[in-house]
């Protein structure tokens, strides 16, 4: 990837156009993340987060006008492996879907892995 460094730019931005970009999370930063890498030029751009999209903190006008923008949203899953080539690039994600698990005391439900759906 090329990185845009100072003085051209005051912030270093990192070329994502023509790529796939995923980010994990969220909360505010990484919605910003995923929005700016679309912007940005990225081919595709998905937020992945663990948690259901009821559970999800946001402004509900924030998420939609983020789909409007196409921006895709996986919930109920989460990373568990990062796999890069010999330069240190990383190369893809490997993933497992969640399920949400019984209540606990305070009544809310922890996403819990559904073994096998590693992906």
């Amino acid at each position: 990837m090329r990185a845009y460094k100072f003085p051209e730019y005051d912030e270093p931005v990192y070329d994502c156009r023509d790529k796939d970009v995923v980010v994990f999370g969220g909360g505010n930063t990484a919605m910003d993340a995923v929005r700016t890498s679309l912007r940005l030029g990225a081919r595709t751009a998905s937020i992945f987060y663990r948690r259901t999209e009821k559970r999800d903190a946001r402004p509900k006008e924030e998420v939609h006008h983020a789909k409007d923008e196409g921006i895709n949203f996986q919930f109920l899953v989460n990373p568990v492996e990062l796999l890069g080539d010999d330069k240190g690039w990383l190369n893809a994600v490997k993933c497992i879907r969640m399920e949400l698990g019984e209540p606990d005391a305070s009544g809310r439900r922890r996403p819990i892995p559904i073994p096998g759906s590693e992906s």
